[in-house]
């Protein structure tokens, strides 16, 4: 997710969005709320199976390395995932962000 969409979000603002395969096989939608420190921190929830953009899209392989990860990690449910966004970069994390995964 670009850090500038959360430098054009207020405090306390949100911001949603569709969040391609990486971590889970289901696609989900992810809600970020832009925090007084510059950071976005929010968690992913349903499936939000949007047509991706040409561009977006993830070649077969990332798909099965995708669900082998979510396999090994024994098949969290996408709630239990969120994200942490800063200028630095993005952070995917599950149960809290001291445990990051991606």
């Amino acid at each position: 997710m670009p850090y500038s969409w959360v430098e054009q979000t207020r405090v306390g603002g949100l911001i949603v969005v569709p969040w391609v395969a990486s971590f889970h096989p289901d696609e989900p939608l992810a809600t970020l709320e832009v925090q007084a420190d510059g950071t976005a921190v929010g968690r992913f929830g349903t499936p939000a199976w949007f047509m991706p953009m040409r561009s977006q899209r993830l070649s077969q392989y990332s798909i099965r390395e995708t669900e082998k990860r979510w396999t090994e990690a024994g098949k969290p449910e996408t709630t239990r995932y969120g994200i942490t966004v800063t200028p630095k970069g993005q952070h995917i994390w599950l149960d809290s962000p001291a445990d990051p995964v991606a």
